[in-house]
């Protein structure tokens, strides 16, 4: 598990400490060749490295659409676990599959205690809802997987406290927003016609 958590690029890099309170809480999690680790809609509450094997993440669309495959060292369920939102994509293992799945009560105690985790984290929540929007968005479909590493690159991170207007009726918009964590009510007139929640998009249709 040690050796694992070393060598995934979210862990790289933790202090001994820090990743053997990780070590100390993990769960195993072993998958035959088409069973599902979880599908899109279920909710998100736990983050899994892949030790052994190979999944396929898949949004379901329609059309379905595989998105990437990942092997040993990779890991899935961060975006639906820091963002407390459903999983937005089903991941089945392509050959047998060994997984290492850290909760969210375990995650949330070394982020107390070891705060300098959290930014590669959220860097790589906001690169894969971006890999997935330029995959399965027609806005972004005529990128190819180059492209869509730099585009995920120029994002920055922003906090909007409540209340806080991000786009003004009439007024041209500054830039694409993708929504982490939070929510963003849409108004015309004075009325609630949409609310946007993690992954969503804002500002792209004038954009």
């Amino acid at each position: 598990a040690r050796r694992a958590l070393a060598a995934t690029p979210l862990f790289a890099g933790l202090e001994p400490e820090t990743l053997q309170a990780l070590v100390e809480n993990l769960a195993l999690i072993s998958l035959e060749r088409g069973e599902h680790l979880f599908r899109e809609g279920d909710p998100g509450d736990a983050l899994y490295v892949i030790v052994e094997g190979e999944v396929s993440v898949q949004a379901e669309g329609p059309p379905r659409v595989e998105m990437t495959r990942l092997g040993p060292g990779a890991f899935i369920g961060e975006v639906a676990l820091m963002t407390d939102q459903p999983h937005a994509a089903t991941v089945t293992a392509v050959i047998t599959a060994e997984l290492l799945r850290i909760d969210r009560v375990t995650l949330s105690r070394v982020l107390a205690d070891h705060g300098d985790v959290l930014r590669p984290i959220l860097r790589f929540v906001r690169d894969r809802l971006v890999d997935r929007w330029t995959r399965t968005s027609p806005l972004f479909r005529p990128f190819n997987d180059q492209q869509r590493a730099e585009l995920a690159a120029k994002f920055n991170f922003l906090e909007i406290d409540t209340g806080t207007k991000l786009l003004t009726s009439g007024v041209r918009p500054d830039g694409l927003y993708i929504v982490l964590a939070g929510q963003f009510m849409v108004q015309r007139a004075g009325v609630t016609i949409a609310t946007l929640g993690a992954g969503d998009l804002i500002g792209e249709t004038a954009l």
